[in-house]
């Protein structure tokens, strides 16, 4: 392995990890009720899309449980309920597609999210798929972010963020 090999393969670990920080920082906003934070790591046309299935490929085939911008419905998105407490655990972190000359990567992860509100409990797994725009050395803006539920107890009911 020569210095250039070197330099590509510590240049790969370190996206990973910035990557890996970033979504993890975004599942954490989001459990701890954050909501302004996390609509600011959103690029300025950036979508915010639930699917109704994991089938669906497309928003606005069918139904969406949720389809927008969620930087235009400011602090407002969504309504979340102020008895509601959740905890995400996110793993499975890939960069399934890449153009580092543009900063912009494809990312995929999985999630169980366990929730508790009035009305009960509830524990959903699911897919995230990132579309993530380079902003600076480590930061990142969401120009996608795609929520496919796969199986849960929050199948059809109403899908907080």
């Amino acid at each position: 392995m020569d210095e250039d090999d070197i330099e590509a393969l510590f240049a790969d670990l370190t996206l990973r990890r910035e990557i890996g920080d970033f979504v993890l920082n975004e599942a954490a906003l989001l459990d701890d009720g954050k909501l302004t934070e996390w609509v600011a790591l959103f690029d300025r046309e950036g979508v915010y899309w639930i699917a109704s299935s994991p089938d669906q490929q497309d928003p606005l085939d069918g139904t969406s449980l949720f389809f927008g911008n969620p930087m235009a419905i400011g602090e407002s998105f969504p309504n979340r309920p102020a008895e509601l407490r959740s905890v995400r655990s996110v793993g499975s972190i890939r960069i399934e597609n890449r153009n580092p000359k543009l900063g912009a990567f494809e990312i995929s992860a999985a999630f169980v999210l366990a929730e508790r509100r009035e009305g009960g409990e509830t524990v959903t797994a699911g897919r995230y798929d990132f579309a993530l725009l380079r902003s600076g050395p480590g930061e990142f803006r969401i120009a996608a972010k795609r929520v496919a539920v796969l199986a849960g107890s929050a199948v059809g009911r109403d899908f907080p963020i």
